[in-house]
């Protein structure tokens, strides 16, 4: 529980700010330091009220963005926040998922039709990530032809 105080307590909201820099900073820092436990308590927090799962999506996709194998464990969280009424969290979680796509494109090539039909339903930002999702996959694996297609 001290952990978890320890790891909000850097969030934006817990500081006030309605700027990303501490986010960013959290998920830097996260990264140098190899904190699986503060990824898991990110993680479990994305189900809490609104200033904390915004700033807990948005550490986690910077924390992807960098190190992608650091999140790709929590790929199913990432693929139910598509289902979300809350268009923030569901384009962080496409961004997440890009992040994923580029380290491990197998394992989100399954997901893509939950991820397209997102795409369909969702945001620009969600569809400009879900794009960057097939090209990953697309320039990683076999299934260029396909997803040629699909982008078409």
């Amino acid at each position: 529980m001290q952990k978890t105080g320890a790891i909000l307590s850097k969030l934006a909201w817990a500081q006030n700010r309605r700027d990303e820099i501490p986010n960013i900073e959290l998920a830097e820092e996260i990264v140098a330091t190899e904190d699986r436990e503060a990824i898991a308590i990110l993680v479990k927090n994305l189900s809490s009220k609104a200033p904390i799962r915004r700033d807990c999506i948005k550490t986690l996709y910077e924390i992807g963005d960098r190190k992608p194998e650091f999140i790709e464990g929590h790929l199913e969280r990432f693929l139910d926040l598509l289902n979300s009424k809350n268009n923030r969290m569901q384009w962080g979680a496409t961004e997440a998922i890009s992040c994923i796509s580029r380290h491990s494109p197998k394992a989100v090539y399954s997901h893509l039709p939950v991820i397209l039909r997102a795409a369909e339903k969702g945001s620009v930002i969600t569809r400009d990530h879900a794009v960057k999702t097939l090209v990953n996959i697309g320039t990683q694996t076999g299934h260029r032809e396909e997803i040629f297609q699909m982008l078409h």
